[in-house]
Formats: structure tokens, C-alpha cells, sequence
């Protein structure tokens, strides 16, 4: 348990700080299987992340991942987030969220935003709930270096897209917050995707929270290293983005931590209480 301007965060570490562990001894296609079903959140991802690591061929393809990604974003925009801050669910489809189009410029989103239209009436909602500064924290992005490495980081969505003309926009007029890191999941269903690669031995696979970075080591056709980093072990990190939004947030506003942890939703459970209630 964290505590935080008013705030504890609880969290489990899971299966995931087990991943290198479980598939220890395996061959590797045995060992990429195994994580995809285990861990099968950004499932293509996931799969294909380890591939690269361990040697092997893809056996999926760039439009597949491409595919996970857009149903994860569909998900969390059109039911997931407009539950949580008590809107009615817009529509899985982009052209639903979307009905004139990704807004390209400050002025293009402004006019939307007043629209109400699609997707405007989530971003409306968020802006009211976090005005600037608030559930903002500003942190070097992830790159090829730091991916691998669990300290804290920028490793999103809106890390992928920071340098579209309206996220540039957003992080000037209301800071790196929920709007932000929301309007980031639209314009990610709207942008091509960089594709995987390798940097010096890591894997780098784009995924539908951010950026997976695995590394592993094979000798006589065992899997004999793997290590896994996630966007969410960035997110939660000492120092990192959750903790750093938290300490933005006004004390005792419980239904703001909540939508703070949904617009930065990480693929384990956190539960955000007040940190005086369980000491």
C-alpha cells in the first residue's frame, strides 16, 4: 500500500512479476502460447512480443495486433469509461465516436468539444471533472531504452501519439490528464502504428496501454531467461504516473480516483481508498 495526498493505493503484483519465472524450461513456441493465455490482456501483443525475444517467426500479423488494439480502445471509450463517469455507452464503432472525423487541429477539437457529438460527450465530462493540472503528471516519454526498464516513465497511448497537433494542444491548455490520455485511444484508432521491432536484443511491440518490451534468451531449445515489461508496470512505479496523478488530485475525492484510474487503466487490479481509512 501507497499513500498519497490523502490516498492509498492497493495493488497486487499477480502473475505478471511471475512471467519470466513460469516459462522457464519450455520451448519457445510452448513459452509464447503460454503467456498469450495467461496473460490475455493485448493478447496479440503479448504473443508477438515474445516471438521476436525468443527468435521465432510471427504467427500473427501486423492488422491483427492492429485489430486488438482497436477493440481494446472501442471498449474502454464506448462502455468502460462512460460507466464509470455515468454516460449513457456511445457505440462501438470509430465513425459512432467519431462522426466527422479525428479533429486535427486545436480549433477542429474545440468545435467539437461543443458539439456534444460521439465521443464529445465523454471528453466533455472528463474536462469538467479535471480541470487543468488536475490528475496530470508530466514524465519522459518511453523509448527504446527506457522500455525495458521498470522505473517510471510516460509509457501510454498518448506517449505513441504526444506529437499530434491536438494532443500538443491538450498537454499546453489542461495538462497530461485524463482528457489527454483519452483523446490519445481516438486518435490511436486513426494513426498508423509503429511496427515491432528489436533494439539491442528487446523486443518492442506496440500495444493497446502502451509499449511491451520483452527480452529473453534460448539455449539448446529451452527458454532459459525471459523478462516482461509492461505499460502498467511503468504506470505503477515509484515515482510514476499513477502516484504523481494521485498527488494533483483534491484530498477526499474518492469518484475522481476512480475515473483517474479507469482513463489510465492498467491490466491489473488497483484500488485507490482513502489513505487514512486503513491504517
Amino acid at each position: 500500500m501507497l499513500d498519497h495526498a490523502g490516498y492509498a493505493i492497493h495493488t497486487s503484483k499477480g502473475l505478471s512479476e511471475e512471467a519470466g519465472r513460469l516459462v522457464l524450461g519450455m520451448a519457445p513456441r510452448e513459452a509464447c502460447d503460454t503467456l498469450g493465455r495467461v496473460f490475455n490482456l493485448c493478447k496479440q501483443a503479448q504473443i508477438m512480443a515474445a516471438e521476436y525475444a525468443l527468435g521465432l517467426a510471427p504467427s500473427g500479423t501486423e492488422d491483427r495486433l492492429w485489430a486488438d488494439i482497436r477493440k481494446d480502445h472501442l471498449f474502454a471509450l464506448s462502455l468502460k469509461l462512460t460507466k464509470t463517469i455515468e454516460l449513457d455507452s456511445i457505440g462501438l464503432s470509430v465513425e459512432t465516436l467519431l462522426p466527422s472525423g479525428l479533429p486535427a487541429t486545436p480549433e477542429d477539437f474545440e468545435a467539437f468539444l461543443a458539439s456534444g457529438n460521439g465521443a464529445a460527450a465523454l471528453l466533455q465530462r472528463i474536462d469538467g471533472l479535471f480541470p487543468y493540472g488536475v490528475g496530470t503528471a508530466d514524465l519522459a516519454l518511453v523509448d527504446a531504452s527506457r522500455a525495458i526498464r521498470k522505473t517510471a516513465c510516460e509509457n501510454s497511448v498518448a506517449a505513441r501519439q504526444a506529437h499530434h497537433p491536438v494532443m500538443e494542444y491538450l498537454a499546453r491548455t489542461r495538462g497530461k490528464g485524463p482528457l489527454w490520455r483519452v483523446f490519445a485511444r481516438l486518435v490511436d484508432m486513426c494513426c498508423d502504428l509503429p511496427p515491432p521491432m528489436m533494439h539491442h536484443g528487446v523486443a518492442l511491440v506496440p500495444a493497446a496501454r502502451g509499449l511491451y518490451a520483452v527480452r529473453g534468451e534460448v539455449q539448446n531449445g529451452i527458454v532459459t531467461k525471459l523478462e516482461r515489461v509492461t505499460p502498467t508496470d511503468h504506470l505503477l512505479a515509484k515515482d510514476g504516473v499513477l502516484e504523481q496523478s494521485l498527488r494533483t488530485l483534491p484530498a477526499d475525492h474518492l469518484n475522481l480516483a476512480t475515473a483517474l484510474v479507469d482513463s489510465l487503466d492498467p491490466c491489473q487490479p488497483v484500488e485507490i481508498t482513502g489513505a487514512f481509512q486503513h491504517a
